[in-house]
């Protein structure tokens, strides 16, 4: 699939999750702890996805998001490897080397901080939504 395909696909998906359309439950049959099927457009298309859903969206609906599936035991998998995709692709800073620009810094603040709010909302075994 060419990258802009790829792109809008993983901005739709994005914007069908945020509104409550979908839930990230549709990505339980997604192994984001396997290399080998994480290739480079299927990473790049899951980066955009998050990185979509981080900026676009308040912190209440990524805390609601990510409550959704806290709690099945069913999607512990999917938990556990969203938490690694996460950890892996989107916090570390790929951009060593070159130059941040002020809109480039903002909107990496913004995703660690959806980020933090990700992480307690999947450790929210109660199900409280905000």
């Amino acid at each position: 699939m060419e990258m802009r395909r790829l792109a809008n696909l993983a901005r739709f998906l994005a914007d069908l999750i945020g509104s409550f359309s979908l839930s990230l439950a549709v990505l339980k049959a997604m192994d984001f702890t396997d290399s080998a099927v994480l290739t480079s457009k299927v990473m790049m298309h899951f980066r955009i996805l998050f990185e979509t859903l981080f900026t676009q969206h308040s912190d209440n609906d990524i805390w609601n998001i990510f409550t959704r599936i806290a709690s099945p035991p069913e999607l512990e998998n999917l938990r556990n490897g969203l938490e690694l995709f996460i950890h892996q692709h989107l916090t570390k800073n790929d951009l060593t080397g070159s130059q941040i620009g002020p809109t480039e810094t903002t909107s990496l603040i913004i995703i660690i901080n959806k980020i933090k709010v990700a992480k307690k909302a999947l450790a929210n075994v109660s199900g409280v939504l905000l």
